[in-house]
This record gives C-alpha cells, sequence and structure tokens, in this order.
C-alpha cells in the first residue's frame, strides 16, 4: 500500500511538471513583453539583446554621418545623453544628433516615453517612410520639412533631426546600422559601465532666495571627461564656468530636491542622483 501511494505521487508529480514549466514560461514571456504607457505613448518591453551598447563617441559618429557638416556646439540634453549640433556651409541645411547609452534596454524604454511626454510635440510611432528604425522609433515632420527621428536601439536612445525630414530617417537608419555593427564610434559589449553621481557639497543653510553654490562630486570608472545635468524642484538652477559648480536659488521655505546626471564622453548616462534639502526663510 505504501510502495502504490508513493508511485501515485511520482506519477502525479511528472504529470504536473510539463504545465508548470509552461507556466513559468508564460510568466517570463509575459514580463519581456509587457506593454508599459506612459502618458500618450506606450511600447512592448524588448528581449534581452546580446549585446548591449556601451558607448558612443560622438564625434567619430558625426563624422561619419554627416561628413559634409561642421560642429557648431556640443552639449547636454539632460538625462538624455550628448548633443551634437552641426551645420552645413554650402546649402545653410541644419542636424543635430544626441545619444545616450544606459544600463539596459528597459532603462532606454522608460528614458524615450519620458522624453516624448516631456515635449507639447506630437510624435507618431515608427517612421514616416514605414522603415524599421531601431527597437522603437517615433517621428515627427514639421511643415517647413524639417523633421526627427527618436529611435532606441537596446539600451540607447537616439535623436536625430534635420531641416530636411527625409535625411534625417536616413541618417537614422545608418546610425542604427553602426550600432548593430559597432561601428564609426559605437562600442558594444556584454555590460556597461556607469558614472555615478556621489554628493553635492553645500556651503551651509539654505534660505529663500539666497544664492548657494553646489559642488558636485561624482566618478567615472573608465576616467572620461563628464558633464553633470542639474535640474532642481524648488528653486532655480544656475549653471557656472565651472562643470562640477552650480548655483542654486530656493523658491519658497520647506523641501526642495536636486536631480542630477553625469554623462561621460562616450555617452554613458548615469542613474539619478537626488538631493533632498531643507529652505529656511528668507533672510532679510
Amino acid at each position: 500500500m505504501k510502495r502504490n501511494r508513493m508511485t501515485y505521487m511520482l506519477i502525479s508529480a511528472l504529470l504536473l511538471l510539463p504545465l508548470l514549466i509552461i507556466l513559468q514560461s508564460a510568466a517570463v514571456g509575459q514580463e519581456r513583453g509587457e506593454t508599459i504607457k506612459k502618458g500618450n505613448f506606450s511600447l512592448k518591453r524588448s528581449e534581452p539583446p546580446q549585446f548591449l551598447v556601451t558607448g558612443v563617441a560622438l564625434d567619430k559618429l558625426s563624422k561619419a554621418r554627416f561628413e559634409n557638416m561642421a560642429l557648431v556646439n556640443q552639449g547636454l540634453a539632460g538625462q538624455f545623453g550628448r548633443t551634437y549640433s552641426l551645420f552645413n556651409e554650402n546649402d545653410s541645411s541644419q542636424a543635430s544628433v544626441s545619444a545616450a547609452v544606459y544600463e539596459n534596454p528597459a532603462a532606454a524604454e522608460d528614458a524615450v516615453l519620458e522624453l516624448l511626454n516631456s515635449t507639447s510635440a506630437v510624435f507618431k510611432p515608427g517612421t514616416k517612410s514605414g522603415a524599421v528604425i531601431g527597437t522603437h522609433s517615433w517621428y515627427l515632420e514639421s511643415r517647413n520639412g524639417s523633421g526627427t527621428v527618436v529611435f532606441t536601439h537596446d539600451n540607447a536612445l537616439f535623436q536625430v533631426f534635420s531641416s530636411d525630414y527625409d535625411l534625417a530617417e536616413n541618417k537614422a537608419r545608418d546610425i542604427d546600422e553602426d550600432l548593430s555593427r559597432g561601428t564609426n564610434g559605437i562600442r558594444l559589449g556584454t555590460k556597461v559601465i556607469l558614472p555615478e553621481v556621489t554628493n553635492v557639497k553645500m556651503p551651509g543653510d539654505l534660505s529663500v532666495k539666497k544664492q548657494s553654490r553646489l559642488n558636485i562630486e561624482g566618478r567615472d570608472p573608465q576616467s572620461m571627461k563628464v558633464m553633470y545635468s542639474v535640474s532642481a524642484r524648488g528653486g532655480q538652477v544656475i549653471t557656472t564656468d565651472k562643470h562640477d559648480e552650480v548655483i542654486f536659488i530656493p523658491g519658497a521655505e520647506g523641501e526642495s530636491e536636486l536631480i542630477i546626471y553625469m554623462v561621460n564622453d562616450e555617452s554613458v548616462v548615469s542613474p539619478a542622483f537626488i538631493k533632498k534639502m531643507t529652505v529656511g526663510r528668507e533672510n532679510k
């Protein structure tokens, strides 16, 4: 009798095993293929890639893909990476390319939804031509013929603008090929090494309307040049000629906070560093 009971339990377990495997697989697939929505935009979570984008050298990429244009300005697009603005003297055409590299595809997908919701312009999904660019893409064509293509490629986020929409889409397609091949300033690997904001030094107590110079501390394990993007809730931020210093002017008494990102020379974006601060009443 005891042997029969054990045999019955073993057969039952074997019968349930395939069902458990199916349920587990379905749960994993649902997590990866989950549709997320923020504001007016949504996307489906992508599958983990074999290789990640670990760095984007915009100087090399812009020279290769915008060969007839000269660099007129470079800067930060906040948490959305580095930006190169370009100009062609022969025909007065303009273009810009922004790149951001995040730790994983989910971070890039969260960032692109935040980017799309941060502008009043209404981007459409896909591309005007119907061509597939990147993992996810959106486009905007203005009445004057200019346009922008925004796309993610695994863990990287790009914005490509041109005074000619068709050119913007063609350049976005070229850059997407570079991201797949690891060419023209694109580095591929299995792990993204992130820079990190570690601290914000304040000179003393904060008070309403009083200017305070704040020093930002951070580190980049790859020892690259870095830039900081600083925004504030409850006050105004003014940049200085020092890359790691800002002037903060609180707007009201109470709680305030700084949101800081560090971006290195290869467009790798740090996690957000949030500094909470208490602001005292105005000194008169």
